[in-house]
């Protein structure tokens, strides 16, 4: 439902851009600047526009996913970048605070996926942070608070550390303050399950 009506690319001082697409089908452009310069200036700008309404989601429906998921040996291959920890050495406290906290529903994938959403809500405050950068899941256990960045990247972490494939993801928050021109800057987490794809689920807020 979103396409690009309009796309710009203006950069200085005088360079050479190559078009390339990677291996996971994103378009990248690669500059070169044959000439030294006291200046780099890079303005991208891109319209997107919603052709439809955001599609409706309904849970369960029309099947549900077994816990733990199994995924398909042609799954395995890309979704294991999203099933390594990011924090290798954090790995310990994530899984004390799940064996503490978390109590997945039998043979329900996207069930246990919300439950995890809500030991996060519950078990963590919010707390707005100015500061650059992202706290460690181990912070942000010690603190027991975070920024919405903070509590996306706890429950990535603890998701993947249930063998639930899971990637950090920001935006804008799609509410009133964002219609007035206010909008507010939100992360929060994408879960993948078989055959139901990737799911949205959001520390911050509790839910799905």
């Amino acid at each position: 439902d979103l396409a690009i009506a309009r796309h710009s690319l203006h950069i200085e001082p005088e360079h050479v851009v190559t078009w390339v697409r990677d291996v996971h089908g994103n378009v990248i452009a690669s500059v070169q600047f044959p000439v030294a310069s006291d200046l780099l200036s890079i303005v991208n700008e891109v319209l997107m526009v919603r052709t439809a309404p955001f599609p409706a989601r309904h849970l369960h429906s029309p099947f549900r996913v077994d816990w733990p998921p199994r995924y398909d040996a042609l799954e395995a291959s890309p979704l294991a970048v999203y099933l390594t920890p990011q924090y290798p050495e954090h790995q310990g406290e994530v899984r004390a605070w799940l064996a503490a906290s978390f109590a997945p529903p039998a043979d329900d994938a996207e069930g246990a996926a919300l439950a995890l959403t809500r030991a996060v809500y519950s078990g963590m405050r919010y707390r707005r942070r100015l500061e650059k950068g992202v706290q460690s899941p181990a912070e942000t256990l010690r603190e027991g608070s975070g920024s919405c960045r903070d509590l996306a990247t706890l429950l990535m972490e603890a998701a993947r550390a249930s063998g639930l494939a899971a990637r950090f993801a920001s935006g804008y928050l799609h509410a009133a303050a964002s219609i007035a021109g206010n909008a507010s800057t939100h992360a929060w987490v994408e879960v993948y399950l078989p055959r139901r794809g990737w799911r949205g689920i959001d520390p911050t807020m509790g839910g799905a």
